[in-house]
């Protein structure tokens, strides 16, 4: 049975004392609201609300929702849960609200009584904590997949460092030995040299990531030939191109030798040295071509090797800190995965960009865009 209010005057007296917001409409319009509900939707009195549609004041996201359940609702049967809605405020303002409607009697015609709670504060507070427990999982899943990595950094670190020192010790010791021929001396005391180089190449390395966490790199413009530099930098890796037997070739797109840049010399040397020296170590039998080329805002560098490639599942972290995509300490190819990270970092501390295209077993080729002015000589 339907409840009736039939005392309208005192039901309006008791609504309006209320802490809860109450509405009813008939055919969907509005036909009472308490106090609490011109508070809660903005309203001054109950001129904003009389004679107006209740589906004024829904928010687009609940409109939909709110037709159904009004189009079923069973003037027999009182609803036993409350629904959380979405409304709309006059100034605009998107509230949430936990409702609740009962079919009524009001006025001699079938209606539907509303009543609720705001909970927008609620909710707000809700979506923050859930917001708030997701960046504490991600930052949690972070720090396991860091401290993961960290662990096979310094496994692969402390390997690393011993075999290079091996090679030292080893071949330092075997100098001593009074039967040694000119040619051994010469071979032991290159590797000995080699794997020198090899160590303070992976300190300086550390040093440089170091440097830069702290925040005291500092840029050191100067003005030189490019081409120039390209030569310096190749002629350190022709030992190691034999090494691999690899051809490197350098195609540079300036033709006048005298054609100079003004940017950081050292920074860009070492830039170049990582990209030149990962292709090297990745590459056997095959062709290194280094080659660059100006735009009209910034010269693009490129480092292109037909070796062994980037595996698939390695692309998205090919230059983060630590990261290998062989963490097997028997792989063949030496380094501490630091090199790309520094390179990454140096090249966006010059406001330039880093990226790569590569095919598994096909080879890859990295692009260093910096945004430098060609100074042109004559």
């Amino acid at each position: 049975m339907l409840s009736v209010i039939e005392n309208i005057e005192q039901f309006h007296l008791l609504s309006n004392i209320l802490p809860d917001p109450i509405i009813i409409h008939t055919n969907n319009i509005i036909v009472f609201a308490n106090n609490e509900a011109i508070r809660l939707i903005g309203g001054k009195d109950n001129n904003d609300f009389i004679g107006k549609s209740i589906f004024d004041f829904i928010h687009p996201d609940s409109l939909s929702i709110i037709k159904t359940r009004l189009e079923n609702l069973n003037l027999k049967k009182i609803e036993t849960e409350n629904n959380i809605e979405k409304f709309i405020t006059l100034d605009g303002r998107v509230i949430t609200a936990e409702v609740r409607r009962i079919p009524i009697i009001y006025d001699g015609k079938q209606s539907v009584f509303i009543t609720g709670r705001d909970i927008t504060e609620y909710e707000t507070l809700t979506e923050q904590l859930q917001r708030k427990n997701q960046e504490l999982k991600q930052a949690l899943e972070n720090a396991d997949q860091s401290n993961l990595l960290k662990t096979a950094f310094l496994q692969n670190m402390s390997h690393e460092i011993r075999t290079p020192l091996n090679g030292i010790l080893g071949f330092a010791s075997i100098l001593s030995y009074p039967d040694l021929t000119n040619e051994e001396i010469v071979e032991y005391s290159q590797m000995i040299t080699k794997s020198g180089n090899r160590l303070l190449s992976l300190l300086s390395n550390i040093i440089d990531i170091s440097k830069i966490e702290a925040g005291i790199v500092e840029l050191n413009n100067l003005t030189f030939s490019l081409n120039q530099l390209f030569t310096d930098v190749i002629s350190n890796f022709e030992l190691i191109a034999k090494e691999h037997n690899n051809e490197i070739i350098f195609e540079p797109f300036f033709n006048n030798e005298d054609d100079v840049i003004h940017t950081d010399y050292i920074k860009l040397n070492q830039i170049l040295e990582n990209l030149i020296s990962n292709a090297c170590k990745f590459t056997n039998n095959g062709i290194i071509k280094i080659r660059y080329q100006s735009t009209i805002s910034s010269i693009i560098f490129e480092i292109d090797d037909n070796g062994i490639g980037i595996k698939e599942f390695a692309k998205p972290y090919i230059f983060d800190r630590f990261f290998q995509a062989d963490t097997n300490l028997n792989r063949s190819h030496e380094g501490a995965g630091l090199g790309l990270f520094i390179c990454k970092s140096l090249v966006e501390f010059m406001s330039g960009r880093i990226w790569f295209q590569s095919i598994e077993g096909k080879g890859s080729t990295f692009f260093v865009s910096l945004p430098l002015k060609k100074i042109n000589s004559e």
